[in-house]
């Protein structure tokens, strides 16, 4: 059950944007008798504000003071507690007592505005409490299985800056790129998993630099015809038992007016050299893996939509 309420006002000089939300959460579960989980229950009142001040210092240029706290709940996947044998060597089970996850974001930022682009900046921090976080553990009963299971560690830190650029080079080419920075801390945590028999694990504070970098084209071409070519890049980052290792993707998308521009005709695809799988090394108390996970993200799609 919640309740949410926005006020926005603008004048000359500066916008306000304020919001509250207060919810009540009540959760219970039971299961059959078992030695693995157990009946759990818990509930909470709990409030979340936003806030936005936009300084106008000229037609040109803009400050914009945000903070937010917000909550993620886990998902259906990660609260199942059927174990399923993703391949002969690795089993994911759920954990059901899995709690909701808090983030409170303060952010600064400018945008400077010209003629023909854009150039927007931020400096950010986030602390997340009781993030979620996949743990990799052995199976008691045969080393040669590793288990993959959820939990909610101690607690990580965001602190970063972002820039982002628009630019119209010419009549037919439009350019944007994006560039995010952060320093990733992930505290110490100890936490206890019952299945298929009790043992402990430890995280270990680690601190990395991830970035993420964006670029996309949309270009016109002859014959009405219209091109959009992006790259995306990750880089290394650090997780709770290790690190998920670079990645990239590159999408090319086109589409071209026909018949008095009523008819649309689209071409798209997406990860065309299929380097987008996730890929992470695992570092454990006497174990390490390497993980790898290809989801669909290589598709060529063809569409059409008419204007009647």
């Amino acid at each position: 059950m919640g309740l949410y309420g926005n006020i926005i006002a603008e004048f000359d000089k500066i916008d306000v944007e304020a919001g509250l939300r207060g919810e009540y959460i009540d959760v219970s579960y039971k299961f059959a008798p078992n030695r693995y989980f157990e009946n759990d229950h818990y509930d909470y009142f709990d409030l979340f504000p936003n806030a936005r001040l936009t300084f106008k210092l000229n037609r040109s240029n803009k400050i914009s003071l945000f903070y937010n706290r917000r909550i993620d709940r886990p998902g259906e996947e990660m609260l199942r507690v059927y174990p399923q044998y993703r391949d002969p060597e690795l089993l994911k089970i759920g954990k059901p007592s899995l709690r909701p996850q808090y983030t409170q974001n303060v952010e600064l930022a400018h945008r400077w505005m010209w003629n023909s682009g854009s150039l927007y900046t931020a400096l950010y921090f986030k602390n997340i409490q009781q993030p979620f976080s996949r743990i990799y553990l052995l199976d008691p009963g045969n080393s040669e299985i590793t288990i993959l299971a959820q939990d909610n560690v101690e607690r990580a830190i965001n602190t970063g800056i972002e820039l982002s650029v628009e630019q119209s080079v010419s009549k037919w080419w439009n350019i944007s790129a994006s560039f995010n920075v952060y320093q990733n801390t992930i505290f110490a945590h100890s936490g206890t998993f019952s299945f298929p028999s009790p043992q402990n694990y430890t995280v270990a504070k680690r601190t990395d630099a991830p970035m993420f970098v964006k670029m996309s084209n949309r270009i016109k071409l002859p014959w009405n015809v219209q091109m959009e070519l992006s790259g995306v890049y990750f880089s290394n980052k650090n997780i709770a038992q290790g690190k998920e290792l670079s990645r990239g993707g590159v999408d090319l998308g086109l589409k071209k007016m026909l018949l008095n521009n009523k008819l649309e005709m689209t071409l798209t695809a997406t990860d065309i050299f299929n380097t987008m799988g996730v890929r992470q090394d695992i570092q454990s108390e006497g174990f390490k893996v390497e993980f790898c996970n290809f989801y669909e993200t290589q598709i060529i799609t063809i569409g059409a939509r008419y204007k009647f």
